[in-house]
């Protein structure tokens, strides 16, 4: 496009200008209407109602868990065009760029293209594939435009949400088409994004009942991928609906989607032939799309009652696999307030998926190809008032699956609220990850490597899955606290340690000479066990600063040290794939009532395990509204680095490439 061929041509010594233009924006100019501001104050933050700690609307300062929750207006005044970009803002959680659609996400350490370790949901509806036990990013069924907040616990939320659900839960909140009834078209170019519409359009059918309906399109550059073949930029396209009907006793959501999606990645194809490895381009097919309705009876003031169903469906179409994934799920919820001290949550929830799994070039296999499992669950949690200031929290999950059998989940929490401005909290917390299914039934090939003077044969490593293998096991403990000096400075922090047990890793059989296509190869086959474990603890601290009434400044830190131990030097595991130091600052200024300056700067420590060095970056934003319903929006990204690697896919099939700097220009106009 002309304008995207622009904006690359610009010179370096005009985007040094654009950076430290709008940097000094931020920090120096002063508004001429300080009441005009488009994000909320803490004091508002906290009066947000959670429900991903405690499954019932629960106000933020009488929450007993670590728990981040990003609005509207900070998705709004990040620039950001992912919900992976957009979840850096938070402490503990770590957000890595593999290409121009991969991500690794993870909180609390354990990162990776497949981290394991995270539940992911969108409107309680679960997007942890039993394939890999990880969360396919690049699939990400919901549009920036339909979503009210994302809420992030750090932590264990297992005896809630159940097994893998070990160190957070994301849950992405899609506003109601009652409360947002706002029509609006976005569309946007840049050299990244290199074009993009977004239409949203909501129909009122009187006070009780709306049905939003919302469609997104947009075309993304490949990005700097390696190796030979045909590279095709991203293209995308999204169908989406949410339908709210509201009576007197009771309340029905129904959503529904659509999604159509090509992308190119890097591969590796490995062969015991020279050269051995060949790096190749190749485009990659999604589709899928889900059904989910869910219905609450309000019996009184004092007991509720949800049912929620929902369908899901994903297929996958790459160069090394073809994959089909159809998930049913039927979650029952009861909450109820009893003698006026006790306020009891259960319920019970059943999943079944159906898993269709083909290698189409034998680098990871899964037998049999057709998979089905099913997930059995009950849980219970008290919330008992001690005093008006002291709530202890008391619950847990049991919870049944075809691998492991039963697994018990508990949970222990104490709040006390000290004053409205303070509250400390304390948890254990005993969380599981259930074994995947390429973990149970699978064979990887994780390397080939040409012969040596001492080994005179190509070395294949491969590792096998075990049908034997169990859990992964955490005991988490945190102390956690929220204060609110005043009404422009509040502080959240939280210190955790985790104690890991029967973490999965390998032992090495016996190695071999055998033979592959053909081919004398000397071999080492490590299966998969649960010989590791170990221990991590840190700290996370948000700041969130009102210097001025129009201008916020926003800091997020964390530090992170995880321990690992094994018993033989045999063994093999994922390296501890994580960074010690992550700070994120944001600065937010309204300069008038139609000019807005952002400047987000992040800090990385590096991941030691893949030598990847400590690293600075800047997103910059400038938003103009020349009247009520249209806003201009100019923002840079990555802009102190030309391209960066972030992380190394710890697959080796699918290697990383890196990110690039990224300009867009995007409009928004709401009818």
């Amino acid at each position: 496009m002309a304008i995207s061929s622009f904006i690359n041509r610009c010179s370096v010594q005009l985007l040094v200008n654009f950076i430290c233009m709008a940097w000094l924006l931020t920090v120096f100019a002063f508004p001429a209407h300080a009441d005009d501001f488009l994000d909320l104050g803490f004091e508002d933050l906290l009066e947000i109602q959670v429900i991903s700690a405690s499954k019932t609307p629960t106000r933020l300062m009488e929450t007993a868990a670590a728990v981040s929750v990003i609005n509207r207006a900070d998705i709004h005044r990040s620039g950001a065009r992912t919900v992976p970009e957009v979840l850096r803002m938070v402490p503990g959680v770590h957000v890595a760029q593999l290409d121009a659609n991969r991500w690794a996400v993870t909180v609390r350490g354990f990162n990776g293209q497949t981290a394991n370790k995270l539940l992911v949901m969108i409107d309680g509806r679960s997007i942890y594939t039993p394939t890999f036990s990880g969360t396919y990013w690049d699939a990400l069924d919901v549009s920036l435009e339909e979503i009210e907040r994302i809420e992030v616990v750090r932590g264990p939320g297992a005896a809630l949400w159940g097994a893998n659900a070990v160190n957070g839960v994301i849950n992405i909140i899609t506003s109601s088409a009652l409360n947002n009834s706002t029509s609006q078209a976005d569309v946007w170019l840049g050299t990244e994004e290199r074009a993009g519409i977004s239409l949203i359009h909501t129909i009122k059918q009187g006070e009780d009942s709306a049905v939003r309906l919302s469609a997104q399109g947009l075309i993304r550059d490949h990005g700097p991928l390696q190796g030979a073949g045909s590279a095709h930029d991203t293209q995308h396209g999204r169908l989406g609906l949410r339908w709210d009907l509201l009576g007197k006793k009771f309340a029905l959501q129904t959503t529904a989607s659509y999604y159509q999606k090509q992308q190119s990645s890097t591969y590796n194809q490995m062969n015991v032939i020279p050269p051995y490895n060949t790096l190749l381009i190749d485009k990659a097919e999604l589709q899928g799309g889900h059904l989910r309705s869910r219905y609450s009876h309000y019996f009184s003031e004092n007991s509720t009652l949800d049912v929620q169903f929902y369908y899901d469906y994903t297929s996958r179409h790459e160069w090394l696999y073809d994959q089909q994934i159809q998930q049913f799920n039927l979650d029952i919820q009861h909450s109820i307030l009893l003698l006026g001290m006790h306020r009891l949550t259960w319920g019970a929830n059943f999943d079944y998926s159906l898993d269709y799994y083909s290698s189409r070039q034998g680098q990871i296999d899964i037998t049999p190809k057709h998979s089905r499992s099913h997930l059995l669950s009950f849980f219970a949690q008290d919330d008992y008032s001690l005093a008006s200031d002291l709530t202890l929290t008391l619950g847990g999950k049991c919870e049944h699956n075809e691998v492991t059998g039963w697994e018990w989940q508990p949970n222990l929490r104490l709040l006390w609220q000290a004053t409205p401005q303070l509250s400390l909290w304390g948890a254990v917390s005993r969380a599981v990850r259930t074994p995947s299914h390429v973990e149970t039934n699978g064979a990887l090939l994780t390397g080939i490597r040409p012969p040596t003077a001492t080994i005179p044969l190509p070395q294949v490593t491969t590792l096998q899955g075990d049908h034997d293998i169990d859990a992964e096991d955490l005991l988490a403990w945190e102390l956690g606290s929220r204060f609110a000096i005043n009404n422009t400075l509040s502080f959240d922090l939280t210190l955790f340690l985790h104690d890991y047990d029967n973490l999965q890793g390998g032992t090495m059989q016996p190695p071999s000479v055998v033979f592959i296509d053909g081919q004398p190869v000397y071999l080492a086959n490590f299966v998969a066990n649960n010989n590791f474990d170990g221990h991590s603890y840190g700290a996370e601290v948000a700041v969130d600063w009102r210097v001025l009434p129009s201008w916020r400044l926003l800091l997020a830190y964390s530090y992170l040290d995880i321990q690992l131990r094994h018993s033989e030097a045999t063994e093999v595991t994922m390296p501890e794939l994580y960074t010690q130091h992550q700070i994120s600052l944001q600065s937010r200024v309204d300069i008038t009532r139609q000019l807005e300056a952002d400047c987000w700067l992040t800090y990385n420590d590096g991941v030691i395990a893949q030598d990847i060095s400590p690293r600075w970056d800047l997103q910059v934003r400038l938003g103009w509204h020349p009247d009520p319903i249209w806003l201009v929006e100019l923002i840079g990204q990555n802009l102190l680095h030309d391209d960066k690697k972030e992380l190394y896919s710890e697959l080796s099939s699918v290697p990383s490439s890196r990110s690039e700097r990224g300009v867009l220009l995007r409009v928004n106009y709401r009818f």
